[in-house]
């Protein structure tokens, strides 16, 4: 059972650092996904802004974003699929 004292020592733990993915990170990460998934049309597109997000993108279709963060020294990256409720109402017959 977690104590108090358990909890608050979790808590007291602050977070991944989450930081900007470089262009040449970004363009490493886009080629092994498309290789990873077999998917030639996955896309990593630039941020609006500088250190902004990364979409991840197929096709045409925005599917969600993806962030670089750093957990004790080490590198690593996060991807977050995000599927509008819109969506779900969509037939097979209509995705591309």
């Amino acid at each position: 059972m977690l104590t108090r004292a358990d909890a608050a020592a979790l808590l007291a733990v602050p977070p991944p650092k989450r930081r900007a993915i470089t262009l040449a990170d970004q363009r490493a990460l886009q080629e092994r996904l498309r290789v990873m998934l077999r998917c030639p049309s996955l896309a990593l597109d630039d941020p609006a802004t500088r250190g902004g997000t990364v979409t991840l993108r197929v096709g045409g279709e925005t599917l969600g974003t993806v962030d670089e963060i750093v957990d004790e020294g080490e590198r690593s990256w996060v991807i977050t699929l995000s599927i509008l409720e819109a969506d779900l109402a969509i037939g097979p017959e209509r995705i591309k």
